[in-house]
């Protein structure tokens, strides 16, 4: 008789994170949202939107903080998310596209509470999700337009997700939010007197120190120099080698300058400081040199950070969902969308100039299908 060997058991399959089609997914595994390191996400946001945006609020009076509440804001750029998150210190969600979780910006929007959703085929466990959230009384974040808008100061047509999530979470309202960018065309003379005065300073440090002062001194001043010499050199030089390819997405460009400044201020601070300890006999030239280059590396550093572009935001009047409950769930949702894309325009156009088109289309057109029949699959689960 034969005896055949019994087959070696299949060993038990992870299941597939969410994003797990996304190249380098580094969103949430579960595709819910979590909020880690809040201080230290908080404050990363902080010196990093501020780095790169001057920026202004309007309506800031109409800002609700607590309660169940949807913040829906038009989209002109990657760097909307975390500007609208400088708006309130409050537990707040974000819904984002599941393609931009990859990689550091992956992580870090999952520290600071985005969870993903799929634009064209979006999942029952987002929508179920944003709306659990909300009837956990904390606010949910959305883009309604669902992508980047293509022309600076208009607005596209929006999906009915912010609609649908304010109506079945029970929010008590939708805060519009309107999002512009724009040049600094100030002169900030004030700010730049304060820069020349610093880098004045640097530079007076390194011409003194090199005239009359010790070793531990021109060694110091030296390593201050070469640091401020290299962060501005690097950086500009890391800048220039990642150029902004599209002006939506800002981050590129600005990891490259920020890690380019980081390396740059290093290397010039250890350099700096080893030629004037090394080099005795010429340490008071060292000091002398790299405080010039330093209090000129310095001046253009604050010039670049006086003169950052703006980032306007302006805040329109809360849209009350209660109005709105007592009707059929597909009428309400479509009437809900039609008044939060008038809000949107509205308060786009004061910042943008350029008039609200009340006959534009206010509806995204198949993706309003789409998620109809994602909506349509969770509330008859629920």
């Amino acid at each position: 008789m034969r005896v055949t060997a019994a087959a070696a058991p299949t060993p038990p399959q992870k299941p597939k994170s969410f994003g797990h089609f996304v190249p380098n997914y580094t969103g949430p595994e579960d595709g819910l949202s979590t909020r880690k390191f809040d201080w230290l996400t908080k404050t990363a946001n902080v010196l990093l939107s501020g780095g790169r945006y001057r920026l202004e609020v309007q309506n800031k009076h109409k800002m609700l903080h607590e309660g169940p509440q949807v913040y829906a804001s038009g989209h002109p750029s990657f760097f909307d998310p975390p500007l609208v998150g400088l708006l309130s210190d409050r537990d707040m969600r974000y819904v984002a596209n599941v393609y931009v979780f990859d990689g550091l910006r992956g992580r870090v929007m999952t520290w600071g509470g985005a969870f993903p959703v799929h634009r064209e085929n979006p999942s029952r466990k987002t929508i179920e999700h944003a709306v659990d959230l909300l009837k956990d009384g904390k606010g949910v974040c959305i883009f309604p337009e669902g992508a980047i808008t293509e022309d600076l100061g208009t607005l596209l047509p929006i999906k009915k997700g912010a609609a649908y999530f304010a109506l079945k979470g029970g929010a008590e309202n939708i805060v519009p939010i309107a999002v512009f960018y724009k040049p600094d065309d100030q002169k900030r003379t004030g700010e730049t007197l304060a820069a020349a005065l610093a880098s004045t300073g640097v530079a007076v440090a390194g011409l003194a120190a090199g005239a009359l002062g010790g070793p531990g001194a021109r060694i110091a001043v030296s390593a201050l120099g070469g640091a401020l010499t290299g962060a501005f050199g690097l950086g500009k030089l890391c800048s220039t080698l990642r150029p902004v390819e599209d002006p939506k997405d800002q981050f590129p460009n600005y990891f490259a300058t920020l890690q380019g400044g980081a390396a740059g201020a290093l290397v010039g601070g250890l350099a700096g400081g080893a030629a004037a300890a090394l080099i005795d006999d010429s340490s008071a030239l060292v000091a002398s040199l790299t405080g010039l280059t330093g209090a000129a590396s310095s001046f253009a550093i604050a010039q670049s950070w006086i003169h950052r572009d703006i980032a306007q935001l302006r805040i329109g009047d809360p849209i009350a969902v209660a109005p709105y409950q007592g009707r059929h769930l597909r009428e309400a949702t479509t009437a809900l969308t039609e008044e939060l894309h008038r809000r949107i325009g509205k308060e786009t156009a004061v910042l943008s100039g350029i008039p609200y088109d009340e006959g534009a289309p206010k509806l995204r057109g198949k993706i309003i299908e789409d998620w109809g029949r994602a909506l349509a699959e969770a509330n008859s689960k629920r």
